[in-house]
């Protein structure tokens, strides 16, 4: 065995070692630490595993290249030394190396990381980089750059074909738009403000459900979304509004809103109805509030204090401010209307 690859076995002891007695420190102190320890390597393994995938794309560029004009290439590594294992194959040794910060390929011919020059002195060899006309040793040292790009152009492509186009069907909106009545927002003085959105604005109102634009309907919540229908003259929407079809007209000049500090352009999202999902505990295994009013998930909540709740917009404005309140929440679970008592914590959570 070399001393290299000692060195390198004894360096990945080391490191698995440390690793080992973080958990066992982390165990100590509460399972929470255990995650967090496990959270942590999770985090940096991912970092790692990234970088190399890219550098190894990358000086794979360069392999190939090399190889395609006949220049010889001593080592393709991935990871950096001191050298784990590796086998040769005509004139190029593979490795895998302990330093996973990437990889790299060593080139004959070509001043690399080794900083080797002693071959500088000779006359220049048909197998090295340096005897190979400029435009072949321009396409090796740009081939890395290309392989990225392709890596890059075929991650996307495959999470496109994987994920579709993904739009929000009219016919999904059970509950229709929400519409945000205003914003916190920054003024030409750079004061902050509470800003009216575009969408309140105009005329729409949460729970509306989108009919057509100018007479047409659209198939797709993001054709309604299309700033450029606020652009056309004479326009408007129609939309039901229980239960009758009212009538959003686009003012003329709409543009000058734009400008107007007390607008921001934002017109609408999807409506959600009020089901909760229930956590049943937080940090330090601390009941959560829904957890001991008997809350389940799936359960939709139909009122809190009297008030009802139509959508989860309407939940998320009636909670607030109520911390260590008790609160009577209704809620609909399955076919039955149950009256639950909700105690409000620290956060009005």
């Amino acid at each position: 065995m070399s001393n290299d690859r000692s060195k390198g076995l004894i360096n990945l002891g080391i490191v698995g070692g440390v690793i080992l007695l973080a958990i066992f420190i982390a165990y100590l102190f509460g399972k929470e630490y255990v995650d967090l320890v496990f959270t942590v390597l999770k985090a940096i393994g991912l970092t790692l595993l990234g970088i190399t995938l890219l550098v190894t794309i990358h000086e794979l560029g360069h392999f190939l290249a090399a190889k395609a004009f006949g220049i010889r290439v001593e080592i393709f590594s991935i990871g950096f030394p001191p050298k784990l294992i590796g086998f040769k194959s005509g004139d190029t040794e593979y490795q895998l190396s302990l330093t996973p910060l990437g990889g790299y390929v060593k080139i004959s011919g070509m001043i690399d990381e080794s900083m080797d020059t002693d071959y500088l002195e000779e006359e220049p060899k048909d197998f090295e980089f340096r005897s190979k006309p400029v435009w072949q040793r321009f396409i090796v040292m740009v081939a890395g750059v290309v392989m990225n790009v392709l890596l890059g152009i075929f991650i996307f492509s495959m999470i496109y074909l994987a994920n579709g186009d993904v739009k929000t069907t009219v016919k999904e909106l059970t509950y229709g738009i929400r519409v945000v009545d205003s914003l916190k927002s920054e003024n030409k003085c750079g004061e902050e403000i509470d800003a009216t959105t575009l969408g309140h604005f105009l005329g729409f109102r949460t729970g509306d459900k989108l009919l057509s634009y100018n007479g047409t309907s659209f198939p797709y919540l993001e054709d309604y979304n299309d700033p450029n229908l606020l652009l056309e003259t004479n326009s408007y929407f129609e939309v039901e509004r229980n239960g009758k079809t009212e009538k959003v007209v686009v003012p003329q000049g709409i543009l000058n809103e734009f400008s107007n500090d007390s607008v921001v352009p934002v017109l609408f999202t999807v409506s959600m109805p009020a089901v909760v999902s229930v956590v049943d505990t937080v940090e330090g295994g601390v009941p959560t509030p829904a957890a001991k009013a008997d809350m389940r998930s799936g359960d939709k909540i139909l009122s809190i204090d009297g008030q009802p709740i139509r959508f989860y917009s309407d939940l998320m404005e009636m909670v607030p401010n109520h911390a260590y309140d008790t609160l009577p929440v209704s809620v609909l679970r399955g076919v039955d209307t149950l009256a639950l008592s909700v105690v409000m914590d620290s956060t009005s959570r």
